[in-house]
């Protein structure tokens, strides 16, 4: 199975658990709406019931009990990964893009410090030559960035920014029937986010599109609420937008680029907590984040 959300099995496997959306939904630590859109989402990925429902309480299918069973040894082993995670400690300095750092490292702080308790991250943000500098110098550990380093420097991934048209749910829906095209974006203004080289490439693409520039995509989507524009961005911030449906993603014939994004470390310096993080980003793609974390039972 191609794009497994590693998400969904999770959620599916606390309400399993407990049998019932409320006590798994403060486990997991998100409201119970979005858990049981997630366990919809999933059944309609599999093409089976899950669930069936009685009174306050649900149960597992017959399906559903043999997929949970499944699940059991794989959820072990992640929360052995993350005991283990507790001998891992120091500091760990990271080099990010402003933009990077300003909308995507806060989510993916959460999860490192939720995963490494015992580690400390820190982060310097510059433009793409200073940080390379400040690698090579020591002065940062890892960099992240959208330029491949080579000699004594490892490129440890690349993962790509897979930007979406959005458009806000409310008195929205018929945009997203329909597709849009050029002659749509010539007309009408393209909410976008110019800090970054992917959105720089989008204007190269199409120079003719009306574009409306925001400093930062919250900006961008409070705009978006009070207009009939839509906007361009990327679906891993707006991951909790688009699961609660507040936003929606558009259908487009328009070729949108794709930004590889690198995180590289010199090779002769890598240790135990380096590592660690350099881990963390190769198991969790650019929008989909795993979070795994001890059971409290």
């Amino acid at each position: 199975m191609n794009n497994i959300n590693l998400n969904l099995y999770k959620y599916f496997f606390q309400v399993a658990k407990y049998e019932n959306y409320t006590k798994a939904a403060e486990e997991l630590m998100i409201s119970q709406p979005s858990l049981s859109y997630s366990i919809k989402v999933l059944e309609e990925q599999l093409e089976i019931k899950l669930f069936k429902k009685e009174k306050n309480h649900v149960y597992l299918t017959e399906a559903g009990r043999e997929i949970y069973n499944k699940l059991i040894p794989i959820f072990e082993a992640l929360d052995e990964i993350n005991i283990n995670a507790d001998l891992v400690s120091g500091k760990v300095t990271l080099g990010l893009r402003p933009a990077f750092a300003e909308e995507t490292m806060p989510i993916y702080m959460r999860e490192l410090n939720r995963i490494y308790p015992n580690l400390e991250i820190d982060y310097i943000t510059g433009e793409s030559e200073s940080l390379r500098k400040m690698l090579l110098n020591h002065e940062i550990d890892i960099l992240i960035d959208e330029v491949k380093l080579d000699d004594e420097v490892a490129s440890i991934l690349a993962f790509e920014d897979p930007a979406i048209f959005i458009a806000h749910k409310a008195n929205k829906k018929d945009l997203g029937e329909k597709i849009i095209d050029e002659k749509y974006c010539q007309k009408n203004s393209i909410g976008i986010v110019p800090m970054n080289r992917f959105s720089q490439k989008i204007m190269e693409i199409y120079p003719d599109f009306k574009y409306e520039h925001f400093r930062n995509t919250p900006l961008m989507l409070l705009k978006l609420e009070e207009t009939d524009n839509i906007g361009i961005a990327p679906k891993m911030i707006l991951k909790r937008e688009l699961q609660s449906g507040e936003f929606i993603e558009l259908n487009t014939n328009i070729g949108l680029p794709k930004a590889k994004m690198y995180a590289s470390y010199i090779k002769r310096l890598s240790n135990k907590k380096i590592t660690a993080v350099v881990d963390f980003f190769k198991n969790n793609d650019y929008y989909v984040l795993l979070e795994s974390k001890r059971s409290k039972n």
